[in-house]
């Protein structure tokens, strides 16, 4: 499930999460645009069973200006100047969390296809442990190689 929603309201989508995560659902959660280390965004903040909270990062392997940074995070991904459909049909190119939380999710969706005997807590775990180092900071970003590598190596062991 992505979530391309942030506020600073702690319980924010409480209801939603619980739901997701009895039904085995990741939860993929915008860490928020406002380029601050200390803000904390919801739902992405609030630490659930099985979601990933996500950064932007740009083209230069860093994290982005605007995107929200802090050990609350679990991994960046490409979220500066992306390329997408909109609705009403065409493209345009926007910057945000928003753009960076379909990365991971579709991510976590190729792991939960190829790895079916996964549950929602094995697939964000090994995603958090197969990221790279993003450059200027301590966050790091998804690698989507390196999960399926690790995984192909021996499932258990990924997370």
């Amino acid at each position: 499930m992505n979530a391309a929603v942030a506020t600073r309201d702690a319980g924010y989508g409480d209801d939603n999460q619980r739901c997701a995560n009895q039904g085995g659902t990741v939860v993929v959660a915008g860490a928020g645009n406002d380029g601050s280390s200390s803000l904390r965004a919801y739902p992405a903040a609030e630490g659930a069973y099985s979601l990933l909270a996500v950064a932007a990062s740009n083209d230069q392997g860093k994290l982005a200006g605007f995107s929200n940074g802090g050990g609350w995070i679990h991994l960046a991904a490409p979220g500066e100047a992306i390329t997408s459909t909109v609705p009403g049909g065409g493209y345009a190119t926007w910057s945000g969390t928003s753009m960076a939380t379909p990365l991971v999710t579709g991510a976590a969706a190729l792991v939960r296809q190829l790895y079916p005997q996964l549950n929602a807590r094995d697939v964000t775990r090994c995603l958090a442990a197969t990221t790279t180092g993003l450059n200027g900071t301590k966050l790091r970003q998804l690698n989507i190689n390196n999960a399926l590598k690790a995984l192909a190596a021996d499932p258990a062991r990924c997370h």
